[in-house]
């Protein structure tokens, strides 16, 4: 084995960056740029160290040729440059480098490039890129494939409902953030869940009071802490966990739902989703999770439609729903005149309803003399993080909120489930 003096390894690792690129300056093609580049040295350095090693090599009476010969002989130890069967496919030196990396290539495509080293240094260089997710005419196959499965009606336990029935309850239980771990580990996903439910039946309970025509369940609105398997908000923000990304899907349709089979018992049921800043991707595939279980069901209906604020009027009364992220408050009266036409137009009463903020805060906000929008701002339930708990944004009272509406005197009664 030919050993040289001084900086031996620093050589060998120009050598073989050298054979990774195609710069190959015994062929003359060097590019000591390209090599300092790769290597975070100086080309001075890269071009003064080649030099010496020939140097070196013809004082020995070897050959810049043998030693090349060499340093692939010694890459190949490392990697292995051999095919091992595994059914139709098989694994190069490359893949089994990726495969180091932990790379998830069920997410990323990766494109080979450049792969040197020595027994003591491997690098690569290469590219990847995320894969696309399936597309909605996938989505939509998929979930006809479900729909098959689902059975005519759901079982349940139906309250017996009067003839008159003129009030609808609108039950909001915003950014509970399913997955998040809370401050200094405490309050996880089990708590989260057994305190929702806990708010849940005190909502029912106070709603059970009334004559129902149906209830609005709008779902969403950070319903998950994470949107995806890496624990980022949908814009990346990394979030601390205490489930596994699947364990934490498996949780979302359980609870979603469970909490409506329970409001089903009351009334009909009007499922609205809201995607948050939080979880607007997980949002999306949650509401096409329940349009295919409740397929079948004549007394669920879901708006999952590929818009971010969504609509719903009863009576007199309309309302538009945002999780709140995105709009300036001020500018949410216009936005309903815009985006609602009718559903504003035609009614004498309208309200916005938005969580986003963790805290209680209504506002009148007044188009006209004669008109306006009552904008609510609702209340989270969501435990505080370790961030949130260091930043003391721990002042808000966790609470779950109900309002019922009369068909023609709009908003009666306004309720809490707290914790």
């Amino acid at each position: 084995m030919i050993e040289t003096s001084g900086n031996d390894k620093l050589r060998k690792d120009i050598v073989q960056v050298c054979i990774g690129y195609s710069y190959e300056p015994w062929l003359g093609n060097a590019n000591w740029n390209g090599v300092a580049k790769v290597l975070d040295i100086t080309p001075e350095l890269a071009r003064g160290q080649y030099r010496r090693l020939l140097d070196w090599l013809t004082n020995n009476g070897y050959t810049i040729e043998e030693y090349v010969a060499q340093v692939n002989e010694l890459t190949s130890e490392f990697f292995p440059n051999v095919q091992e069967e595994k059914g139709n496919s098989s694994i190069n030196k490359f893949d089994k480098f990726v495969e180091s990396t932990g790379i998830d290539t069920e997410v990323y495509d990766v494109e080979q490039g450049s792969l040197w080293g020595s027994l003591y240094n491997m690098s690569a260089s290469f590219k990847f890129s995320r894969k696309p997710l399936p597309t909605e005419e996938q989505a939509e196959k998929l979930i006809e494939r479900l729909k098959n499965y689902v059975p005519k009606q759901i079982p349940f336990t139906k309250r017996e409902l009067g003839k008159d029935r003129d009030y609808m309850a609108v039950i909001s239980l915003y950014d509970i953030q399913l997955g998040r771990r809370g401050a200094f580990g405490h309050s996880g996903t089990e708590y989260t869940i057994e305190k929702y439910f806990d708010v849940l039946s005190q909502l029912i309970e106070s709603a059970a009071t009334y004559p129902l025509d149906h209830i609005v369940f709008v779902l969403g609105n950070d319903f998950a802490d994470a949107d995806n398997k890496f624990g980022t908000t949908t814009k990346g923000t990394p979030q601390p966990q205490d489930l596994h990304w699947r364990y934490s899907i498996d949780k979302q349709c359980d609870v979603a739902l469970e909490t409506i089979d329970k409001l089903r018992t009351l009334a009909p049921v009007h499922v609205i989703l809201v995607g948050g800043n939080h979880d607007m991707y997980s949002n999306y595939w949650l509401g096409k999770y329940i349009e295919a279980v409740y397929e079948n069901a004549d007394d669920v209906s879901v708006d999952n439609e590929k818009r971010y604020r969504k609509f719903h009027r009863y009576g007199n009364t309309s309302f538009m729903f945002t999780h709140g992220n995105e709009e300036k408050i001020v500018s949410l009266p216009a936005i309903f005149m815009k985006e609602g036409g009718a559903f504003y137009a035609e009614a004498p009463y309208n309200e916005v309803h938005m969580g986003h903020f963790h805290q209680r805060n209504d506002s009148w906000q007044v188009l006209t003399e004669e008109y306006g929008v009552y904008i609510r701002v609702l209340p989270s339930l969501s435990p505080s993080n370790d961030w949130e708990d260091m930043k003391a944004f721990i002042l808000h009272n966790r609470a779950g909120i109900g309002h019922i509406y009369h068909k023609k005197r709009g908003q009666v009664a306004e309720f809490y489930g707290k914790i």
